[in-house]
């Protein structure tokens, strides 16, 4: 569903797009007020700007970086994604 958007208007603006949807999802999320339906959506629409982010960051960080050094920004942003990701997974077994 991006994609086709950032071929439209260009990788950093459409990198702003998914800024600004995270930022709604995490207003919904602020003024819920302990709904929980409400702090549901605000992930779901939370969840939806990171996503797309995560899909273009690389492509953008591969566009703009001199050849010398492209696949190490890009394998790098990838390989701490994951470790985030294994990161969060620990913390949410050691509050559980």
């Amino acid at each position: 569903m991006i994609f086709p958007l950032t071929e439209k208007i260009g990788r950093r603006l459409a990198l702003m797009v998914c800024a600004a949807v995270f930022e709604i999802g995490s207003l919904i999320q602020l003024l819920s007020f302990g709904s929980l339906s409400a702090i549901y959506a605000g992930r779901f629409i939370g969840g939806w700007g990171v996503g797309a982010a995560c899909l273009i960051v690389p492509i953008y960080i591969a566009e703009i970086s001199p050849p010398a050094i492209r696949g190490r920004l890009v394998g790098f942003f990838e390989i701490m994604f994951q470790i985030g990701a294994v990161l969060v997974l620990g913390v949410s077994k050691l509050i559980k």
